[in-house]
């Protein structure tokens, strides 16, 4: 009731609070399509929370539409802002040319980001990725 009245008044915090209750069934009935509204709302406010959460939505098309370019433009804007998960999936998704140009270097650009501030999972995907990277360049013949 009370993330409903202040999410309506516009504040960005308590509009993502509202998104993830109804991604997630707490409190009300789970409900994608609701929960990226709200997401929307804080988002375009600039919240890099909602920015995370409303890219997660779109590449996985809960709520809308799966969208991959929209998903990495939401992700660019909380990493912008440092947003760690957001930096560690745009550069999986920069890493798999998904809604943005495949580019290895942009990849390990955002997973060190993200891993040098202790995001684990970035830290692993920087590792895989220098492994994968390593592995390509050995078994690829030189001219």
């Amino acid at each position: 009731k009370w993330y409903q009245k202040a999410a309506g008044h516009g504040f960005a915090r308590s509009q993502t609070n509202l998104g993830y209750m109804y991604e997630t069934g707490r409190g009300v009935e789970r409900d994608y399509a609701e929960a990226a509204k709200w997401y929307l709302k804080a988002a375009e406010q600039g919240f890099a929370p909602a920015q995370n959460h409303l890219a997660m939505m779109y590449y996985s098309g809960r709520g809308v539409s799966q969208d991959y370019r929209e998903a990495a433009r939401w992700y660019r804007e909380a990493a912008e802002q440092g947003n760690l998960y957001a930096q560690n999936w745009l550069g999986f998704m920069y890493e798999r040319g998904q809604g943005v140009p495949q580019d290895y270097s942009e990849a390990m650009r955002l997973y060190k980001g993200a891993a040098e501030r202790g995001d684990a999972a970035a830290q692993y995907r920087a590792a895989t990725c220098t492994a994968e990277a390593s592995a390509s360049s050995a078994t690829t013949p030189r001219r």
